[in-house]
């Protein structure tokens, strides 16, 4: 778990890095999905990543899995798209079945 863990957080600060102009904070909590279909693909995949990483279980194998993460992505769109208002974070509960 730590190590996967480890790896997201590598991702999202490489990927940060060239957002940081972009945008200082990423409010999971506040964000919707319009805002989720409004930010770039780099900030939309970093949103992803997060989710997976806070979704991921103690007994998960510790991978990042690059299709799966696309495919994540994939799903927070199509959903998104459906339903604009809706916060991302109550999305994120639908689409990881939790």
């Amino acid at each position: 778990m730590k190590l996967l863990m480890t790896m997201i957080v590598a991702v999202c600060l490489t990927a940060l890095h060239d957002a940081d102009a972009k945008a200082q904070k990423l409010d999971f909590s506040e964000m919707t999905c319009a805002t989720f279909m409004q930010s770039d693909k780099d900030t939309s995949k970093i949103v992803v990543t997060w989710f997976m990483g806070f979704y991921t279980l103690a007994n998960d194998p510790q991978v990042l899995d690059m299709s799966a993460l696309n495919d994540l992505q994939t799903k927070f769109t199509t959903f998104c798209k459906l339903e604009p208002t809706f916060h991302l974070s109550t999305a994120a509960e639908g689409i990881f079945g939790r």
